[in-house]
């Protein structure tokens, strides 16, 4: 799954860490895990 999120461009890795590229997947991806709704 981290390969596929890398290959897509989803993460990339900053600092020895991977990271969003975007505020918008992290929120949408947290939103999944929680199984909640977010408000735009």
């Amino acid at each position: 799954m981290l390969r596929t999120a890398r290959e897509l461009n989803i993460l990339v890795e900053k600092d020895h860490r991977y990271v969003f590229v975007h505020q918008v997947f992290l929120e949408f991806y947290a939103q999944e895990e929680l199984g909640t709704e977010l408000d735009f």
